[in-house]
């Protein structure tokens, strides 16, 4: 109905038909489709147009948002994970996730930022969500006699505390965070 502009037959009854009726993502963007006419005595005729198909559904997108801390010593390099597993997406034509920033870029001093994360389909619709990241940077004081710092300590590889210590605790044990 949406295709016929008036099609009739002299011959008896009349008999509509299209080449393709139904549309997937495979098919956004033009496509050429033919509608058919059919009289009862086999008389044929036919016309060509084009069906354009437009995605315009946006993907949806949805982020683990529990914050992502870590802490490393001063001098050191951290190196940005890989978070898409804390994602779920889904998208009716199919998505690219995209990470920033990326998996591999390099952090030397404190920071206080979000990961987000784009899903992009085929036809670019786009969705976003994000998740806090806080990277610690920390350096041990000595303290002297009357209990005020004198420099820095050496550090190992690692601070290591108990799963429950507070930063006040870490703190007053004479951690120092840079942020």
């Amino acid at each position: 109905d949406m295709v016929d502009d008036g099609s009739s037959a002299s011959c008896g009854t009349l008999k509509l038909d299209l080449s393709k009726c139904d549309f997937t993502c495979e098919d956004i963007g033009e496509n050429s489709v033919k509608l058919i006419a059919k009289d009862s005595k086999g008389n044929r005729d036919e016309v060509e147009f084009k069906v354009i198909v437009v995605d315009e559904t946006k993907p949806k997108i949805k982020v683990d948002k529990k914050a992502f801390v870590w802490m490393m010593k001063k001098g050191d390099t951290f190196t940005m994970p890989d978070f898409r597993d804390r994602v779920e997406a889904s998208d009716n034509c199919g998505f690219e996730l995209t990470q920033c920033p990326e998996p591999g870029t390099k952090f030397r001093k404190a920071e206080n930022i979000f990961v987000e994360f784009e899903a992009k389909d085929p036809s670019g619709n786009k969705a976003t969500d994000k998740f806090r990241f806080n990277l610690l940077v920390f350096k041990c004081r000595v303290p002297n006699k009357n209990g005020r710092t004198e420099g820095e300590a050496e550090l190992s590889d690692m601070l290591v505390v108990p799963w429950n210590t507070s930063f006040d605790k870490a703190i007053s044990e004479g951690i120092v965070f840079e942020e």
